[in-house]
């Protein structure tokens, strides 16, 4: 079950992914099978949705997991890898050193332990409060402005910035440093929306966005609340819009392709071959004398009958009007026929074929 997980995360099915492993860890009762599952969950949740709340309290649960046979090698390190996001996840000072110590007394030869926690200290003996050291681990994943220097590890970043907002009345975070989180947890989000997006085909996907859009909407609420306190930041408020926009866009084009779906298989169903298409959106038309099903557009085929009636009526008007003018002269009878039916053609036929028009789009609205 965890390869056909693999292979969704590849396909950029966040969720369906979650779903499976969660389903398997609840089926297994082997301890090292659950600590592999819940250490992954934590991943997809740490890197995949940038979710760091969720991802925390996962890799809580993974560095809790025991087995008898605990001095399995793997075990222990998985365990310890677990640890050592945990001190990335820390909301404290007191918390990254509790996990530091652990790691250091699970594992006390991964790097982590003597490379991180020494930044961190200088951090904290320079006065800084805990909020500046996790904006500095959260910088350390991505470089916007040089491409060069940018590790594209953007989940993880947003994730430092989810916990940090999470955790922003305990952090006493600075206006500013409010907002630049706000912003970045956006931002971050909407690249790696993008990203998702791509990965799974663009406009070719043929799976429901709401299996990737929690790396948007996990980022509302905290933009809501930013701009229910500080209302005049247009740019935050631009930033509202856009991911927004995102949010909108791929939930409407999954509707108008469940649509078109819909509409190929009532035709699929109908026995029809799909011979015309609306001259509007080209979508498949079962009846070409009806409206189109998909745009609501009236049938080009109803309207061209009409042009063709205005003509056989030009035409029985001219015969009718040679009958009644028998008292003229036979150029003068000519005349008047000509002009009966050039009137009809020519001056009371665009009139018909207009309120004809306007008929059928009010009929078919």
């Amino acid at each position: 079950m965890s390869e056909d997980a693999e292979k969704l995360l590849d396909e950029g099915r966040i969720l369906p992914a979650l779903e499976l492993m969660k389903e398997a860890r609840s089926m297994t009762k082997i301890p090292s099978r659950k600590l592999f599952l819940t250490f992954n969950i934590g991943a997809v949740y740490w890197s995949k949705l940038g979710d760091g709340v969720s991802a925390k309290a996962e890799f809580e649960a993974a560095a809790g997991i025991q087995q008898f046979e605990s001095d399995k090698s793997w075990f222990r390190v998985m365990r310890a890898n677990a640890l050592e996001n945990l001190m990335l996840c820390a909301a404290s000072y007191e918390e990254f050193d509790e996990f530091t110590a652990r790691v250091r007394q699970l594992a006390p030869e991964m790097p982590v332990v003597s490379g991180l926690p020494p930044e961190i200290d200088a951090i904290r003996n320079s006065g800084a409060p805990w909020s500046t050291a996790m904006i500095s681990l959260a910088d350390t994943n991505y470089n916007r402005n040089n491409p060069a220097l940018d590790r594209g590890r953007y989940g993880v970043a947003k994730s430092t910035y989810h916990i940090l907002l999470s955790t922003r009345k305990r952090q006493r975070l600075s206006r500013a440093d409010w907002r630049m989180a706000v912003f970045e947890l956006c931002a971050l989000g909407m690249r790696m929306t993008s990203d998702c997006v791509d990965l799974r085909g663009g406009d070719a996907d043929g799976n429901s966005p709401e299996e990737f859009l929690p790396i948007l909407t996990i980022a509302v609420p905290f933009i809501e609340e930013y701009l229910s306190t500080n209302a005049e930041d247009e740019g935050i408020r631009k930033v509202r819009e856009n991911m927004q926009s995102m949010i909108d866009n791929a939930r409407q084009r999954w509707a108008a392709r469940s649509d078109d779906v819909e509409i190929e298989s009532s035709l699929d169903v109908s026995g029809s071959e799909a011979g015309y298409r609306c001259g509007h959106c080209h979508k498949p038309v079962v009846d070409p004398t009806e409206a189109c099903p998909a745009c609501g557009s009236p049938s080009s085929f109803a309207l061209m009958i009409v042009p063709y009636a205005i003509l056989v009526v030009a035409i029985a008007a001219g015969f009718i009007a040679w009958h009644f003018s028998a008292a003229f002269a036979e150029w003068e009878r000519g005349l008047i026929s000509v002009g009966a039916a050039t009137f009809i053609f020519a001056v009371v036929g665009p009139i018909l074929f207009q309120i004809c028009r306007a008929a059928l789009k009010e009929k078919n609205v």
